[in-house]
């Protein structure tokens, strides 16, 4: 007579491949969710950056936003409602030409705001941050994401 029930090697096999489901649930989905956050927050600001660039041409005489209000006006324009993939609306701040000020408003955020950081007469460096340009037709847009800091010129 043969006893029904499962070997040693077949409930490791479960248990393992149990851990394994597991791992991923708790380690990798978490981290590729935020990844993807992250790339739909670039994008944000790449479509911000190519709208910034057409509000100038179109209605500034190539000048770029000189002011938060200006910033406001670029997104009320050329694209409408404008959120966060938290939900939350973004928010702009313009600094001028004080890159300084900028880079440590953006160092000084634990966490993503939703803050649009625009700086003119600005490129970015190779840290993410902004650094001074000579041309006042440049400008950088920061904004802190869930994995760093992320700088786009325009």
């Amino acid at each position: 007579m043969k006893k029904r029930g499962f070997t040693i090697v077949e409930t490791s096999l479960v248990l393992a491949i149990g851990g394994m489901i597991l791992v991923l649930a708790f380690v990798v989905l978490p981290n590729l969710w935020r990844t993807q956050r992250d790339d739909e927050r670039k994008s944000a600001i790449m479509l911000y950056a190519d709208k910034v660039t057409r509000w100038a041409s179109n209605n500034n005489r190539g000048s770029l936003p000189s002011n938060s209000d200006e910033l406001i006006a670029v997104k009320e324009k050329y694209i409408g409602e404008f959120v966060d993939p938290s939900g939350e609306a973004y928010k702009f701040v313009h600094y001028g030409t004080d890159v300084k000020k900028a880079n440590d408003a953006l160092s000084a955020e634990t966490k993503v705001t939703t803050k649009i950081h625009f700086v003119t007469s600005a490129a970015c460096g190779t840290d993410n941050k902004a650094v001074k340009s000579s041309s006042p037709r440049k400008a950088a847009i920061l904004y802190k994401l869930e994995a760093g800091e992320y700088c786009h010129e325009i």
